[in-house]
């Protein structure tokens, strides 16, 4: 019995040594397991940082997006505006034009009758100075 004291004694100092072994391992796996969860942690943090300013470029850039789709109907309108005022000023100046030279060819057809009567009375005149002259 003594030989079975003496190996269940020899079994239980050999399964605390394999139980001791296998507390430092749990123990270290512990501690890995805290050093990885801190690392998550950290790595966490920092992904949440870069979502966070990925969000807001994002944003910043809808607003730039948005702005430049108003700019852009801004511009638009003002060149629709432009050409609309740019075909009324260039009816309306080619219609004043056309009115002024309709005006200038009346008054250069005035001036040439004009000048034909003058002509006539010119010669008129000079006729009878001619006869004037000639009977006096």
């Amino acid at each position: 019995m003594e030989v079975k004291n003496n190996e269940l004694e020899n079994d239980l100092k050999k399964f605390s040594i394999i139980v001791t072994q296998k507390e430092d391992k749990i123990s270290e796996l512990s501690k890995d397991l805290v050093q990885a969860n801190n690392m998550l942690v950290g790595f966490n943090q920092q992904y949440d940082k870069k979502s966070q300013k990925v969000e807001e470029l994002q944003s910043a850039l809808l607003a730039r997006e948005r702005l430049s789709n108003e700019q852009k109907l801004n511009t638009n309108h003002i060149l629709k505006s432009f050409e609309e005022y740019k075909k009324k000023f260039n009816d309306d100046s080619f219609q004043e034009l056309k009115t002024n030279l309709n005006l200038c060819n009346r008054k250069n057809e005035e001036l040439l009758e004009d000048i034909r009567k003058l002509n006539k009375i010119n010669a008129l005149l000079s006729q009878r100075v001619s006869q004037g002259y000639l009977h006096a």
